[in-house]
């Protein structure tokens, strides 16, 4: 038996043993890990930026959600509304338009603080997006 393990493992390595109660417990632990970090990412709130290259307004804004998101975890997505005429028609000369969870919060000038405001209102148990204030 021993000699078809080493053969499976490629040729002469070992196979280390690790009693079941010990490989349980890192089971466990690697498993109560994959769960945290796939539960924080359904539970962080979700920013867009909608913009567009050479777009010095963009470009502050985006500095200020960073600085925003040093403080306060949560996920960017930027959305180039040159790549969809749709968007492009509806935002193109209110950029950059941002949205949290869906709906829109700020158009053209963002502050670090009023982000984190309206963020943290979100992000409180029997809070909603939709009783923020534009």
């Amino acid at each position: 038996m021993r000699d078809q393990i080493g053969r499976l493992n490629g040729g002469g390595a070992r196979l280390s043993r690790i009693a079941p109660r010990d490989f349980c417990r890192r089971f466990d632990s690697g498993l109560v890990n994959c769960l945290r970090r796939a539960t924080l990412s359904l539970t962080l709130q979700t920013i867009i930026i909608y913009t567009k290259p050479n777009c010095l307004l963009c470009d502050e804004a985006l500095e200020e959600i960073e600085a925003a998101r040093q403080l306060l975890p949560f996920r960017l997505e930027q959305v180039d509304i040159l790549n969809n005429l749709a968007l492009y028609e509806k935002y193109k000369h209110d950029i950059p338009v941002l949205c949290l969870n869906g709906r829109e919060i700020f158009r053209h000038r963002v502050t670090r603080e009023e982000l984190m405001e309206k963020l943290q209102q979100c992000g409180r148990p029997g809070s909603s997006i939709d009783r923020l204030p534009r």
